[in-house]
């Protein structure tokens, strides 16, 4: 919908149905002022999703360089991708497939058999057990 299209429109109409040219000027004078403050809250609402978009696209996707990123292979679609460690997170999205993922850190129980690890961390333990 082309809201300045619409708006063109509205005030043909008014001008063609509106005989007293006193109140024409009174009506489009208010809904002039009007339509401005709709668009200034519309700008202003915007501007608030974005910064919001933009603060959480931050959050998720721009490293850190103090942060740790885990590595995950989503067991449905076998997308690798990385998201950062963070022991509360219970569960992730993939961004290929967008299945949920449920994490699990206590790397204790892994037996090298999960599909986030490929079986390394199994190696990994075997290479530690004959040092």
């Amino acid at each position: 919908m082309d809201i300045n299209k619409k708006i063109e429109e509205l005030m043909q109409d008014l001008q063609e149905n509106i005989e007293n040219p006193k109140d024409l000027e009174y009506i489009n004078k208010k809904l002039g002022k009007t339509i401005l403050e709709v668009l200034t809250q519309l700008d202003e609402r915007t501007l608030n999703v974005e910064r919001k978009i933009e603060k959480i696209e931050n959050e998720l996707f721009i490293p850190d360089d103090e942060s740790e990123y885990f590595e995950i292979a989503c067991p449905y679609c076998n997308y690798v991708f990385e998201i950062e460690v963070n022991e509360l997170k219970t569960e992730v999205f993939c961004p290929e497939c967008n299945n949920v993922i449920e994490l699990d850190w206590n790397e204790d129980d892994c037996h090298g058999d999960c599909s986030c690890c490929h079986g390394d961390c199994s190696e990994e333990e075997d290479q530690d057990n004959r040092k």
